[in-house]
C-alpha cells in the first residue's frame, strides 16, 4: 500500500522508498538518459570512486533515495516531485518511519 505524503515539507535528508515498478522504471530511464550508472550517480550528487554503488542499491530497493537527491533526479528527468509522491511506500527521517 502506498503512502500519501507531501515530500516538500520533509527534511532534505529524509530517505524516500518508492514503489518497486515505478522506482525501477525511473532509475533505468535515468541511467539511459545519463549514459551510464556512474554518470547518473554524479548527477544525483554522489561523489567518490563509486557513485554507481548507491544507484544500484536504490535500484534493487535496498536503500531509499535521500530527498535532496530525489529532487535532483526529478529535475534531471523533468518530473515534478508531486508526480513521485503517488508512488512513495515509506519515508524514514531521523530514525522515524512513516509507513502505510
Amino acid at each position: 500500500m502506498l503512502l500519501k505524503t507531501k515530500l516538500e515539507g520533509l527534511p532534505k535528508n529524509a530517505s524516500v522508498f518508492i514503489e518497486d515498478v515505478f522506482r525501477k522504471r525511473l532509475i533505468e530511464s535515468a541511467i539511459k538518459k545519463a549514459g551510464s550508472l556512474n554518470q547518473l550517480g554524479k548527477i544525483m550528487g554522489y561523489t567518490g570512486s563509486a557513485p554507481n554503488w548507491n544507484i544500484k542499491q536504490i535500484l534493487v530497493g535496498n536503500q531509499g533515495i535521500p530527498l535532496f537527491r530525489l529532487k535532483r533526479l526529478c529535475d534531471f528527468m523533468n518530473l515534478r516531485l508531486s508526480d513521485v509522491e503517488d508512488y512513495v511506500e515509506r519515508v524514514r527521517s531521523n530514525s522515524k518511519n512513516f509507513e502505510t
